[in-house]
């Protein structure tokens, strides 16, 4: 029974020395076979005809040697079905040759395959063969007989179900494979689909019939190349161990990360020895998926997509049990001193939209923003003041409703990390001192100039060089691993399963302060606690140690390709419960009732919603927890590979965290947002999973009103793994002096340059910032770095309401405040230009009409209107976090269209919105000193 490891996916080879790890790991897990396959390896699949030269030959042999060391038999495969002329005596000479060479260097097993190829015959061939299988077959069987019949494998063009033309049981492509090959050649398959969700007894005595062998599964349960925002940490699942008797083997192909693929390969090992050989096989019930439930686990499909399989009958085996063993064994692995020995190309991004094949190619695009939470805590949908204690002891209660078998004790699983961020220890303690209140958002972005995080490892290790993260295009290499990764980009709908009652699911840790403690980590494995899960301070995180729990979290997080963990799952059906029940509840508040803000009278929905945010607030607090321990390991070569998922998953989970913080410190939603239905039919009944794209980062931005922004969620990775923060989140009142601050000291396109405005520091911003804070406080947003408030978002909803305003509410006050100068009449236009106060002074005077600009199109087209600030210590990256925050809170309104008006001259300012997705309105009646860039969303 081959049972092993298929490194057969698009993308990234693997590296020699990841391999030789490989072999060592699967001696240990009991593994036997590793297929070599890798589809960017040039001389396998698009120079197939070329010989090794003599120092790939070496690294080659070098491979199978260490391999036959460890007990792994190593199968060479070759794809030589894109261009190969079956009827060419030459072109089968040169396959013979390229074989043998490989023979020569030791290897003893091989493996054709025809994957992914136009199965139509040329001319030539046509006249010799009367179909694609014959020809493969014919050629498959030549090889077999030259290499002197080893152990061999074929994969054929039709290698799952979906594929069979017209099905399995009348295609003449696999009846023909099955009485042509010969038998002693095994044939491998990926069972319904080319990602199966589930592969049945029955389907394969049926087709083992047909090809008259027993088949090798190629398991792509694991496989991630065909979506660069996906990495599937779940135990292997959904194939009964009732299959193993009627199967010649099983080899997964995994994620393109090797580091990730520690429990896929884990768990299957325990599923092939965990059958026990004694039964017999005829009599063991197939084990076919049964649904208990009408919903699907992954919540973005439609519910008669992939049925939940946690009812299926899996033999022997428990997945649940297999993913435990896994996790305490892969849990040292993080202490190791280990860093990466090659250029670090992040797959993780949103890619350009492509047609759904899956096996085309694209480059790997930049990722989404990276968010965290840090501060407590959220509002109910109306302001209320609640009691934390009881907030908490109800999180407690919930959290103590789910409990974990403990694991087995794993050997030296504490890993001492280290977190360096300046200025942390000081956020916390401001953090404490919040009222429940005050709402607030972190946002993690990539600081350009900050310390970069040091980790205590092996102080006799030599330091590594200085790794190098930017993508670059660099010729492919036969056996070395630096070419770009390839990937295929997915199409992406928006979510339509129903909302789910938070009362009917079951909580996952999360949600309070962690506290320090001298306990071990056995002991802290052995306890489920509301302080498992939630950011630390600096001081705190500097012995903390990466837990088992963690990584259960982690692995929830990114589960399998059909369905979330627990915790996502949870996470998911929590926020469309916020969301739905937020809707509801302001839909049904009486507006002109007083006692609608007062405690005693509130409603209880209310409440209930305040509690279901605060343990959604501290799930978001449980990721975050987990990102800053993962970031701070010792083993980097680890750390770097799963880096770009972390910082996608994190940023998106705190971007929702974010909003409902917003639902609960302001009105909430006034009606849903509308837009279009969005449908399934096309996708047939029972889709790839590449049709929904991105897991659950994905699926969490589909959550957000502004899904469809694709742009606003595109950002590069920082140059190395940091946890450095930005805090975005509502403006509050004491935030004033603050944003006018920043104001006056960027007002000069974005230069901080505030010396002309000596005795009238607030001049620059109470002509506009101050009244959009005072008349439309629900739409500001400001940041935070460590010194503090170090940029501004403001906004309103209608700019021709918000003018209205301004004219008659705000500008009185501001012309009380500032007196018209006496002289103006006499100035002349150099003499204004060069007195940026007196400038704005007379504009407060001036009686035109403010909205001017405007037109009936852009009231009806772009009627929100925002203007935003960066000191020259942020990151301008941040700006596009922020934005998400304010355009979800627009969309919420019914908003789908925003302005901005921006000095002709400022050039620093119009980069800026140009680089948020605003481009220049056209057809509008303006003076020559303004610009006005707009946005749809």
């Amino acid at each position: 029974f081959m049972c092993g490891v298929v490194e057969g996916f698009y993308g990234r080879p693997w590296t020699a020395e990841q391999r030789i790890e490989l072999f060592r790991r699967m001696s240990v897990m009991g593994l036997n076979t590793y297929l070599y396959a890798p589809k960017d390896d040039y001389k396998h699949r698009l120079f197939w005809r070329e010989k090794y030269s003599d120092d790939e030959s070496a690294l080659l042999r070098t491979l199978i040697e260490e391999a036959e060391a460890h007990n792994v038999l190593f199968v060479y495969a070759i794809s030589p079905g894109l261009d190969i002329s079956f009827a060419s005596e030459a072109e089968v000479t040169l396959l013979k040759n390229k074989l043998l060479q490989v023979q020569g260097l030791g290897c003893k097993a091989f493996a054709l395959l025809f994957d992914d190829i136009d199965p139509v015959l040329c001319a030539s061939d046509s006249e010799k063969f009367q179909s694609s299988a014959n020809a493969q077959a014919s050629i498959t069987n030549i090889i077999y007989d030259v290499l002197d019949n080893p152990r061999f494998l074929f994969c054929p063009t039709e290698y799952c179900s979906n594929m069979a033309i017209p099905d399995v049981g009348c295609s003449p492509y696999l009846k023909t494979i099955g009485e042509k090959l010969n038998p002693n050649i095994s044939i491998m398959w990926t069972g319904p689909k080319v990602v199966s969700h589930v592969i049945s007894l029955e389907s394969i005595k049926i087709l083992n019939k047909i090809l008259k062998r027993k088949v090798v599964i190629w398991d792509n349960i694991h496989a991630n190349d065909y979506d660069p925002k996906r990495v599937f940490l779940g135990p292997f699942k959904g194939r009964s161990t009732h299959l193993i008797p009627h199967l010649g083997g099983v080899m997964t192909n995994p994620n393109c990360e090797f580091e990730a693929n520690y429990i896929a390969m884990h768990s299957l090992a325990t599923w092939w020895k965990s059958l026990d050989q004694s039964k017999d096989s005829d009599s063991i019930s197939s084990g076919r998926a049964t649904d208990s439930d009408s919903d699907s686990d992954y919540s973005s499909y439609d519910g008669r997509f992939f049925p939940p399989i946690h009812n299926f009958n899996h033999g022997e085996y428990n997945p649940d049990t297999a993913l435990q063993q896994a996790l305490t064994a892969w849990l040292p692995i993080f202490s190791q001193s280990k860093y990466p020995n090659r250029k670090v190309v992040p797959r993780s991004g949103t890619p350009p939209a492509m047609p759904m094949l899956p096996n085309h190619s694209i480059i790997s695009q930049s990722p989404i923003p990276a968010v965290c939470t840090t501060k407590a805590v959220t509002k109910a949908v109306v302001s209320v003041k609640e009691d934390l204690n009881l907030a908490q002891s109800t999180i407690n209660s919930e959290l103590l409703e789910r409990t974990l078998e403990k694991p087995p004790e794993p050997k030296k699983s504490a890993i001492s990390v280290t977190y360096a961020t300046r200025g942390q220890k000081a956020r916390d303690l401001e953090s404490e001192e919040r009222l429940p209140g005050k709402p607030d958002v972190d946002m993690e972005e990539n600081e350009s100039k900050s310390e970069e995080m040091q980790t205590e490892g092996d102080a006799n290790k030599t330091k590594p060089d200085q790794m190098d993260t930017e993508e670059m295009s660099e010729p492919l290499d036969a056996m070395q691993t630096d070419g770009e990764d390839s990937d295929v980009s997915m199409a992406t709908a928006n979510s339509s399963a129903p909302v789910t009652d938070v009362e009917e699911m079951s909580s996952s840790p999360g949600g309070a302060d962690e506290k320090k403690n001298d306990e071990s980590a056995e002991k802290a494995e052995k306890k489920i606690s509301e302080d498992d899960y939630n950011p630390m301070k600096s001081d705190e995180l500097e012995n903390q140690t990466i837990s088992f729990k963690d990584l259960l979290l982690l692995t929830e997080c990114f589960y399998l390709p059909y369905e979330h963990g627990h915790t996502g799952k949870t996470m998911v059906q929590k926020f469309r419960w916020l969301k739905e029940k937020a809707v509801k509840l302001s839909e049904s508040k009486n507006k002109n009732s007083e006692e609608y803000l007062d405690k005693t009278s509130l409603d209880p929905q209310a409440l209930e919603w305040s509690e279901k945010a605060l343990l959604f607030e501290g799930q978001c607090k449980g990721v975050n927890a987990v990102f800053n321990r993962i970031c701070a390991c010792p083993n980097r070569a680890l750390l770097y590979e799963l880096f770009p998922y972390l910082w996608d998953l994190k940023g998106m989970v705190t971007m929702l965290s974010s909003y409902v913080k917003w639902l609960g410190e302001f009105n909430p939603v006034l009606s849903s947002p509308s837009g279009p239905p969005h449908t399934y039919n096309w996708l047939g009944p029972d889709p790839e999973p590449w049709v929904f794209r991105g897991g659950l980062s994905g699926e969490f931005q589909r959550l957000l009103p502004i899904s469809s922004s694709y742009d606003l969620f595109c950002q590069a990775l920082p140059h190395t793994p940091q946890t450095s923060t930005y805090i975005v989140r509502p403006y509050l009142p004491s935030d004033e002096s603050s944003v006018f601050d920043v104001c006056s000291s960027t007002w000069k396109d974005g230069v901080e340059s505030s010396h002309s405005f000596e005795n009238l520091k607030q001049l620059p911003a109470d002509r506009l910032i101050g009244a959009l804070l005072t008349l439309s406080p629900e739409y500001c947003f400001v940041v935070e770095d460590n010194e503090g408030v170090c940029g501004y978002l403001a906004a309103t909803h209608n700019a021709k309401d918000f003018w209205r305003k301004y004219e008659i509410a705000y500008l009185p006050e501001m012309r009380e405040k500032y007196s018209k100068p006496e002289a103006e009449d006499e100035m002349t236009e150099a003499e204004f230009t060069n007195s940026p106060p007196q400038k704005m002074i007379v504009d407060l005077h001036s009686t035109g009409d403010r909205y001017s600009y405007g037109s009936d199109l852009l009231a009806s087209s772009h009627p929100a209107m925002m203007t935003l600030a960066l000191t020259q210590t942020a990151n301008p990256s941040v700006a596009k976090s922020m934005t998400v925050c304010l355009l979800s809170a627009l969309k919420s309104h019914n908003a789908s269209g925003i302005h901005v008006i921006v000095d002709s001259n400022s050039k620093h300012f119009q980069d800026l919105y140009l680089k948020l997705g605003f481009t220049k309105i056209p057809d509008l009646d303006t003076s020559e000193d303004i610009t006005i860039l707009g946005r749809v969303f």
